[in-house]
């Protein structure tokens, strides 16, 4: 019993189990570089294949509390750098990207109306203004009818980082899934 009262946590006064729910939902990855693909997908079940492969592997909320707590730890008990590295994947989606996926018609008609809008329909209402507002974006992230999803890598090291990101588009796999629209590389140097 206790366990699954650990496991549950209630946001907004609703219970959620932190085992669904990514780990960047709530609070950005904290690492030193990030490689962020916006995809589109080429073919719907060599998509969902794809999204499914990587799917044990995308960063929980429950992954990065218990991360945060094991580091905290260790640097209490060691006064060296580098302890307590890691690797972090999410993945987002458009809703031209659950389209592409070929969710049913039900599931599609679910969907909030904000997330069928997309970001640009809605850009003044979230107060995307000035330096954020759309007409300020980078060119290909205008025809946002084009990107499915935005896969974001992220690494304490850049090393770390090259390896996954080169790990993941080299894959057979994601060559099949998706190509790679648009890509954007941030981090300390």
């Amino acid at each position: 019993m206790k366990e699954n009262i650990d496991q549950n946590r209630k946001l907004n006064g609703i219970q959620k189990d932190l085992r669904q729910i990514q780990g960047n939902t709530i609070r950005y990855l904290n690492k030193d570089y990030q490689t962020f693909l916006f995809l589109k997908f080429n073919d719907s079940k060599k998509g969902r294949n794809w999204v499914s492969q990587i799917a044990p592997e995308i960063m929980t909320i429950q992954d990065d509390k218990g991360f945060s707590n094991l580091f905290n730890i260790v640097k209490h008990h060691s006064s060296r750098e580098g302890l307590g590295r890691a690797t972090w994947i999410n993945i987002t989606f458009t809703h031209n990207g659950i389209k592409a996926l070929e969710m049913s018609d039900l599931e599609l008609e679910l969907l909030p109306d904000d997330f069928k809008d997309g970001f640009a329909t809605r850009a003044k209402l979230v107060r995307e203004l000035s330096a954020s507002a759309p007409e300020n974006w980078i060119e290909p992230l205008l025809e946002s009818k084009d990107i499915h999803a935005l896969f974001i890598v992220a690494a304490d090291s850049l090393a770390n980082l090259d390896n996954l990101v080169d790990g993941y588009i080299e894959s057979p796999t994601f060559a099949a899934a998706a190509t790679i629209i648009f890509r954007i590389e941030t981090g300390y140097v």
